[in-house]
């Protein structure tokens, strides 16, 4: 199975469109959080670009769909294969995530996660660990989410994060 680096894709800018609501959300302020978890999370979201490849394969859970087969199956000459999702899950090292094409559930998914990680800063403001472990999987969660217009592809995504070792170096 190939996975693509997520910038290389058809459409680069789907995580920009996660990322964007995002940053919308955090000028509005709608949910009030400390400075502290707030910079986590915005460093959590910069260092994922700065210092890691997220590594994407995209499914459909339509199998009989003209219009997908005719643009990613090679003018529909591809074939269906069948995947066991929960051992990638498991064994394999992957993240599968059936892909959430709301505006309304991506906002209140960037003001729970603000919540959450505000929580967790009031309960245990030394533990910074932690703090910055949960603002990753936070911002991680953001490529499970895709610009409306794609509704109709009904995608599952299967990611990988591969973070950078020395400059020029990969690893996973």
């Amino acid at each position: 199975m190939w996975l693509s680096e997520f910038s290389k894709t058809n459409d680069a800018k789907e995580y920009a469109y996660a990322e964007e609501v995002y940053l919308k959300a955090y000028r509005d302020r709608q949910v009030w959080i400390d400075q502290y978890p707030r910079y986590a999370a915005t460093f959590s979201l910069v260092g994922l670009s700065q210092n890691t490849k997220m590594m994407i394969g995209c499914l459909t859970k339509k199998r009989n769909d003209l219009q997908l087969w005719l643009n990613y199956a090679d003018q529909a000459t591809g074939c269906v294969v069948a995947l066991d999702a929960h051992w990638l899950n498991c064994y394999a090292g992957v993240a599968m995530r059936k892909v959430n094409y709301s505006p309304t559930y991506l906002r209140r998914f960037v003001n729970i996660g603000w919540s959450m990680l505000q929580s967790q800063y009031e309960a245990a403001p030394d533990e910074t660990a932690e703090l910055v472990d949960l603002s990753q999987s936070f911002v991680l969660d953001l490529y499970a989410f895709k610009h409306p217009s794609f509704r109709s592809e009904h995608e599952v995504r299967i990611s990988r994060l591969t973070a950078y070792g020395k400059p020029g170096e990969e690893g996973l």
